[in-house]
């Protein structure tokens, strides 16, 4: 007997599905030329690296730099921003710059600090770093990407996630509270009635609703090693956090706004840090905070404003 026929995964075989290998972008800006390095997994788990030179003329012509004259600012060029038309899946250099201009241009938070003191995310390369690492330690493929900050002084910090061709996104709470002093009685047991101030949480929040454990536990693996490495606090020490998983976050209706999704949690996030945590925890579909009718504008939103710093930077 033959076996049934399996139906085509819409996830893997649409065209316009973006599948992002770890890349990071070098531009001469004087030649107009853009080198891409691509980090690519083979079969046997090593890393290899491609590099690649585009000339203007092609998908890789540079529109504008992001911030755009500040280090480590992100180029968009012109493939990137036809990930912005409807039914593209948003690459790693969209993700990337929105969040940077989040960063720029967010306000005052609630308690009027500037949300730039109180978070850090992470850009869209880390994770990823992270996971390919052939390391037997994979911190040491990454300790150096914080090296000017003490994440356990931050509220939270944010790391994008893309795996499986699908964007999510991890929040981590209280980082604080990973640190045990000498006073405190060591109990790494987990009670699920504890609120969420008194332990550091690690939150997921995927619009297509999965759990994300695995992932989660990789991260966490990686704040233990920074906390040993740079704050020197031994295993009996660290508290890890507690993984919840966020079910009450809006859902994308179809497979390639998984990205759009992601951002709009970012900026939700940025906007109302200090309410959104417990609202993490409830069970109740669309709160308000979330702002899940402007979701289907945020596509154009972003579009119009590539456009717009395209035409900015073409006039100076």
């Amino acid at each position: 007997m033959s076996e049934p026929e399996v139906p085509p995964n819409p996830m893997l075989t649409n065209s316009n599905l973006y599948i992002p290998t770890s890349k990071r972008r070098v531009i001469d800006k004087n030649k107009h030329q853009t080198h891409d390095i691509t980090t690519i997994p083979d079969n046997n788990n090593s890393i290899q690296e491609h590099s690649t030179l585009s000339s203007s003329t092609n998908a890789q012509e540079p529109l504008f730099y992001y911030p755009s004259s500040a280090p480590g600012n992100v180029a968009v060029v012109r493939e990137d921003a036809n990930r912005l038309k409807e039914g593209q899946m948003l690459n790693d250099s969209i993700i990337d710059f929105y969040v940077k201009w989040l960063l720029t241009n967010a306000s005052i938070s609630e308690d009027e600090q500037p949300i730039t003191e109180r978070v850090h995310i992470f850009n869209t390369f880390f994770f990823a770093r992270l996971k390919q690492s052939t390391r037997d330690d994979p911190y040491e493929d990454v300790k150096k990407w914080t090296l000017k900050i003490n994440l356990f002084e931050k509220d939270f910090v944010s790391v994008p996630v893309h795996e499986a061709i699908h964007w999510y996104l991890f929040v981590v709470c209280n980082l604080k509270k990973c640190i045990l002093d000498e006073a405190e009685c060591i109990d790494l047991s987990y009670d699920e009635n504890d609120k969420s101030d008194d332990k550091a949480i690690i939150y997921s929040l995927d619009s297509m609703g999965m759990k994300r454990t695995r992932s989660a536990n990789r991260v966490i693996k990686y704040l233990e090693a920074a906390a040993k490495d740079r704050l020197g606090v031994d295993a009996d020490q660290f508290r890890k956090p507690v993984y919840i998983q966020a079910t009450n976050v809006p859902l994308q209706p179809n497979a390639y706004d998984c990205g759009i999704y992601m951002l709009h949690f970012i900026e939700v996030f940025f906007e109302h840090a200090k309410k959104m945590e417990p609202i993490l925890t409830e069970k109740q579909i669309n709160h308000a905070l979330w702002k899940s009718e402007s979701i289907k504008n945020k596509r154009k939103h972003i579009s119009d404003l590539v456009t717009k710093l395209d035409q900015t930077q073409q006039h100076r």
